[in-house]
């Protein structure tokens, strides 16, 4: 087995993280998850997740800053693309921020909403159809 070392260098390229699927509104957490991985190889996971402008190899000079924003840029779909990439959004970190607190919001009303739809299920009292909701529940 091959032990795979987290590179020292911060520099990172587009190809690096191609095999992450492109972010849609039904994808978030693999994207997430994807993009958290191939980042961390590079040592660039904590850049976005933490409040201070380094990685544990240093500071990002502007052109990897541009390369890591382009980096999360390809890997985003049109209706995200129009949603996320705004003048305000040119910084990565900002970048990632607005689309994780979107997601976050988004999942947090979809479970909720799925919640309440499990709750208000009524249920038949004969067993037959009892058995026969549990199907269809399935």
């Amino acid at each position: 087995m091959t032990n795979i070392q987290p590179s020292s260098n911060p520099h990172i390229s587009i190809s690096e993280i191609k095999n992450v699927e492109k972010l849609t509104s039904l994808k978030f957490i693999p994207w997430q998850r994807g993009i958290i991985s191939s980042l961390g190889m590079r040592n660039l996971k904590e850049y976005l997740e933490n409040d201070s402008n380094t990685t544990k190899a240093g500071y990002l000079d502007p052109k990897q800053k541009q390369i890591l924003y382009y980096s999360l840029v390809a890997h985003i779909d049109s209706e995200n693309y129009d949603r996320f990439v705004i003048e305000d959004n040119e910084n990565p970190k900002l970048l990632w921020k607005s689309i994780k607190e979107h997601y976050a919001f988004t999942s947090a009303k979809n479970i909720a909403s799925h919640f309440e739809k499990l709750f208000s299920i009524k249920f038949p009292p004969s067993s037959a159809s009892l058995n026969k909701s549990i199907s269809l529940f399935r």
